[in-house]
C-alpha cells in the first residue's frame, strides 16, 4: 500500500509540475457522504479530460467495516456538452478512494456533477460544485456494499 501511495504522489507531483505554467490547476475542498476532501485538479490532460487527486477524511463507517480515517484517491472527470440555460459546466466522472481506518476500505464511484463559477468581489477563478452518484465499497473483512456518493464543494483556479 505504501508503494501505491508513493506512486500516486509522484504522478500528481509530475502532473503539477508540467501544468503549472499553463494555469490549469485548481485547488478545492468538498464535504458530503461518505467523506470530506481536499483536492488538486489538473485540467485538460486530454480533450475534455481532467484528473483530480484527493486527500480525504471518511466521516463515517460507510463501508461495512471501520472505514473512518484518512485516505487518498483520484478521480477522472469528463466535460459534457449540456446547455442548461444557466452558467453551469456539467461533467461525468469516476474514481477510486482508499481509506486507512481499522479496516482498509476502497470506494469505487461514478458521479455526475456541475460547476457554477462565482465572481465574488472581482475574484475570478472561484466556483461551487456538486456531485452525486453511486459507489461500491470493497473492504478487508469482505463487507462489500453499494453506497450513495454526494458532495458539495468549492474550487479555486490558480492563475
Amino acid at each position: 500500500m505504501r508503494k501505491v501511495l508513493v506512486i500516486l504522489v509522484s504522478v500528481v507531483a509530475l502532473g503539477l509540475g508540467s501544468t503549472w505554467a499553463q494555469g490549469d490547476i485548481t485547488l478545492g475542498a468538498s464535504a458530503g457522504f461518505p467523506y470530506a476532501a481536499a483536492h488538486v485538479s489538473i485540467a485538460d490532460l486530454a480533450a475534455g479530460l481532467d484528473v483530480r487527486a484527493n486527500v480525504v477524511f471518511a466521516l463515517s463507517d460507510y463501508g461495512g467495516g471501520d472505514s473512518s480515517g484518512f485516505g487518498v484517491g483520484a478521480d477522472v472527470l469528463y466535460g459534457l456538452d449540456f446547455d442548461l440555460g444557466i452558467d453551469v459546466d456539467v461533467y461525468a466522472g469516476a474514481g477510486a478512494t482508499f481509506t486507512f481506518g481499522t479496516d482498509q476500505v476502497a470506494l469505487l464511484n461514478a458521479f455526475i456533477g456541475g460547476t457554477y463559477p462565482l465572481d465574488v468581489s472581482g475574484m475570478s477563478g472561484l466556483s461551487l460544485f456538486a456531485e452525486v452518484g453511486p459507489g461500491f465499497t470493497i473492504t478487508a473483512p469482505g463487507d462489500n456494499i453499494l453506497v450513495p456518493v454526494a458532495r458539495v464543494g468549492v474550487n479555486f483556479e490558480l492563475q
